[in-house]
């Protein structure tokens, strides 16, 4: 499993393609108490939908929402757990959510993730007093933000995360990753990161290897989704290089490349993390004037 998450990260950052731009009661029917609708306000309201397991037992399909950034209004970012074993297509009815035609072959696995994103970027958008809540999907997969907000979510191993702000003068990411180990982050070491940042990562004391690797990986994550709504192409692992740790939740990056004219190389990166040991998040929140 862990290895089919990196692998599925990597093949989607070599075709540009979005983790956020899926991107968690009962299973959509209501029960005899509880009125369709009595189900739709629940679902907006935040309560969890139940839907029940083989073994009977029922389970949330998502967790209660959690706030992990808030900025005066200004921008905020949203947390949950989801289980994939408690949804069902007609959760996108019960969380009032539109069901894209481009998932209409997906696996319930992918379903779900973009559910749980979506509802939780629709949380965000709420919370910061933005009627308009419906995210849209661009071309390459990217989500489209109501006018006046700018955002991003990402999903892992049932872990949603968003981070959404006001006004469109802002360049944001935000990743989530389940802390990779064995082949997943051989991988990474491989595939994500240089030997010079290798060398920087085997000579600090301040994190765990695994732990910093996957964050690094993260951050790149971020950095990409951040860059793209500027940048407009793909652009590699290599394109970006960790300097190291500049606090306790900051790491430090400059471009190898000029990725755009505002984007020259050398150009300097603060991005945020904070790791629980089992995931690590990061984000960051960008000037677009650079």
């Amino acid at each position: 499993m862990a290895d089919e998450w990196f692998e599925t990260a990597l093949r989607a950052r070599r075709l540009a393609r979005f983790d956020c731009a899926s991107e968690d009661i009962f299973d959509g029917r209501p029960s005899p108490r509880t009125s369709g609708h009595e189900a739709k306000c629940a679902a907006r309201s935040g309560i969890a939908c139940m839907s029940a397991d083989a073994t009977g037992v029922r389970q949330p399909f998502l967790s209660d929402i959690v706030t992990v950034l808030d900025h005066c209004g200004h921008h905020i970012g949203l947390q949950t757990q989801y289980s994939i074993d408690a949804f069902s297509r007609s959760l996108f009815d019960i969380y009032e959510v539109d069901f894209p035609t481009r998932l209409g072959n997906a696996v319930p696995k992918r379903r779900g993730e973009f559910l749980a994103g979506r509802v939780l970027a629709g949380a965000a958008l709420k919370s910061l007093g933005i009627i308009e809540s419906l995210v849209g999907i661009g071309e390459r997969g990217a989500p489209l933000w109501p006018k006046g907000s700018v955002g991003s979510i990402s999903h892992s191993h049932g872990r949603c995360a968003c981070l959404v702000a006001r006004g469109e003068n802002m360049l944001i990411g935000i990743d989530v990753e389940k802390v990779a180990t064995g082949n997943s982050l051989e991988a990474i070491m491989k595939e994500a990161l240089s030997a010079r940042e290798c060398n920087r990562l085997a000579h600090q004391t301040c994190l765990d290897q695994a732990i910093l690797a996957t964050t690094i990986f993260s951050a790149k994550e971020t950095i990409f989704k951040a860059l793209y709504p500027v940048v407009q192409d793909f652009f590699g692992f290599d394109a970006v290089s960790f300097n190291g740790i500049e606090d306790e939740d900051t790491l430090s990056f400059s471009t190898e490349q000029t990725l755009h004219p505002t984007i020259p190389i050398d150009t300097k990166m603060l991005i945020k993390f904070e790791t629980d040991n089992e995931f690590t998040r990061t984000w960051t929140i960008i000037d677009r004037t650079m």
